[in-house]
Parts: structure tokens; C-alpha cells; sequence
């Protein structure tokens, strides 16, 4: 099974995460934040600005007990052989 999961948060939280972390050059989460959720398809979507890692892997892992047949990516499958 697989799940496509949409973690995200509003660009101003992920700019401050990422100058925090130091990892990438500035500017590079404003670069790619919109493409990489063009696609726009998901089984569930979790807004990772106001609720810590942990908190987030449980509505995850409550979404699957819940819903056992994951739909995105098939809906994304059909989408991309017509």
C-alpha cells in the first residue's frame, strides 16, 4: 500500500525552519515550495506548522488504521496515462 502524505506548512514557517537549520542555502524552500506539492494530490495532508513531529506521525498512523486502501495514488495513476 502506499500512502501519499502532504506535510506541509506555510512558507514563512518552513523559510524560518530552514535559515534555523542552516542546511540549505536561503532561499531554496521559497525555490521549490510550490513544486513540490503541484501535484496536489493526497490522502491526507498534515499542516506541520503548529504541532510537533510526534504529533503529526500519530495522525498518520491514525489515518491508516482508519483507512486501510489508500486512494492518491491511484487517482494520480489514472490521471497520468490518459
Amino acid at each position: 500500500r502506499v500512502y501519499f502524505v502532504g506535510v506541509k506548512a506555510p512558507l514563512n514557517v518552513v523559510q524560518m525552519r530552514e535559515k534555523k537549520r542552516g542546511t540549505s542555502p536561503e532561499g531554496h524552500a521559497r525555490a521549490y515550495y510550490d513544486t513540490v506539492h503541484k501535484h496536489g494530490e493526497y490522502d491526507l495532508i498534515v499542516d506541520v506548522s503548529t504541532i510537533s513531529a510526534k504529533e503529526a506521525a500519530e495522525k498518520i498512523k491514525n489515518y491508516i488504521e482508519k483507512n486501510p486502501q489508500p486512494k492518491a495514488f491511484r487517482r494520480l495513476y489514472k490521471e497520468l496515462i490518459k
